[in-house]
This record gives C-alpha cells, sequence and structure tokens, in this order.
C-alpha cells in the first residue's frame, strides 16, 4: 500500500512511469490484418500498423477531454526516446498547457523562423532587385552571398543576427587575402538588411556598426 500522504499520480501529470515494454517486445510485435496497440505506462503505447510499421502513441486528457498525441515512429525514436517524450507531454500538461497546440505553435514558430532567415530574406531581395542591380551585378551578389554569408548564418533569424555574426564572416574573406570582396559582401549584407528592415523582418542593419572594422581594399 501506498504511504500516508504520498500524491497520487495519473497518466497527466509529470512523473517518471516505469513502463511494460521492452525492446524484445518491440522487435517481436508481429503486423496483424488490423491495427492494435500494445501499452507501455501512464498512457504511451506502441500502435502495430498491417505494414509492419509502429508508431508510438501518448493517451492523456485535456481539458476533461481525451486525447492521443504521436511520439516519433519505432525505431528511429527509441523505447528511451518515447518515454522521454511521454514525459515532457506530461510535464506540459501539469503545467496547463495543451501538447498539441504547444507542437502546433512550435511548427508555426519555426515555420516563420525559416521564411525570415538571412537566406530566404537574401533570395526575395535578389528576386525582387529593390536596388536596381544590373544583371550582371546581381550575378555576383548571388555568388558572393552564396559563397561566403550563407554557410555563415544564412540559416539564421535575420532579425537576431548580431554584427559580430557578420564580422567573423567577413574575417574569413578578408584572412584569405580578398579585401576588395569583403567590403562589397559587407555592401551586399547591408542591402539584404535594409530589405529586411523594409519589409518588416528586422528592425536594424548589423553592418552599420561594422564601418571601419576591415582593412582598406
Amino acid at each position: 500500500s501506498r504511504p500516508p500522504g504520498s500524491p497520487t499520480y495519473s497518466p497527466g501529470t509529470a512523473m517518471a512511469h516505469k513502463g511494460k515494454l521492452t525492446d524484445v517486445h518491440l522487435r517481436n510485435a508481429k503486423p496483424t490484418e488490423k491495427v492494435y496497440r500494445k501499452a507501455d505506462s501512464g498512457g504511451l503505447c506502441i500502435e502495430v500498423h498491417p505494414n509492419n510499421a509502429r508508431y508510438w502513441r501518448l493517451r492523456y486528457r485535456h481539458g476533461g477531454k481525451a486525447r492521443m498525441i504521436g511520439l516519433g515512429v519505432w525505431p528511429e525514436v527509441s523505447l528511451k526516446d518515447a518515454r522521454d517524450g511521454a514525459a515532457e507531454v506530461r510535464r506540459l500538461i501539469a503545467a496547463g498547457i495543451d501538447p498539441v497546440q504547444h507542437r502546433k505553435n512550435e511548427a508555426r514558430q519555426q515555420a516563420v523562423s525559416v521564411a525570415n532567415n538571412f537566406e530566404a530574406v537574401a533570395r526575395d531581395w535578389m528576386r525582387h532587385n529593390p536596388d536596381h542591380l544590373a544583371d550582371v551585378t546581381l550575378t555576383k551578389a548571388r555568388w558572393m552571398l552564396e559563397t561566403f554569408a550563407f554557410p555563415s548564418f544564412g540559416a539564421r533569424p535575420i532579425a537576431e543576427i548580431k554584427p559580430p555574426e557578420v564580422l567573423d564572416a567577413l574575417r574569413k574573406v578578408e584572412k584569405a587575402g580578398k579585401l576588395e570582396t569583403a567590403h562589397r559582401l559587407r555592401s551586399r549584407c547591408s542591402q539584404v538588411f535594409r530589405y529586411a528592415i523594409a519589409t518588416s523582418r528586422a528592425e536594424s542593419d548589423p553592418t552599420r556598426d561594422l564601418k571601419g572594422a576591415l582593412k582598406r581594399a
């Protein structure tokens, strides 16, 4: 029996559950003509499909309603990973957060972040060419950004890029002895940042703080 005063846990609480499943169970689970589930604990289960695909599911309750959330595919997501994921979901539930809505919000934020990273904005700038660069100049600008800027901070949200990040990329070009290229790269990056400001995707141009930071060409 449980000691007096000890808490009572349910699948919706942030507790580590000792599961029933083992790796042997998972390997030996055979597909049938219908989908079936084998339970672990705390609402976690493995769902076996007729095509032998196996999906981790977690049953939970939120707002008085029974719900289910996917936690990945076995064996890419191991038993331990699934239990860790289930524990994280229970922590969200204990904090009053719907894990499905939380996942949707994270996916939405990730999509916005990807759409507004430096590379995405730079390519948008090149497509629209608001600075009216000649085709040959735009081609050189594309090569310069793809070669030196994108590998360094192309995947970073443009609004979060700081002067030291840009300077680090410029320094690499400078150390290679390409002083004029380094200065031109700073100018092209500045155009991209200014375009981001104009399209409400950034609030400042970090290259403005780099004037005088490079050796003269």
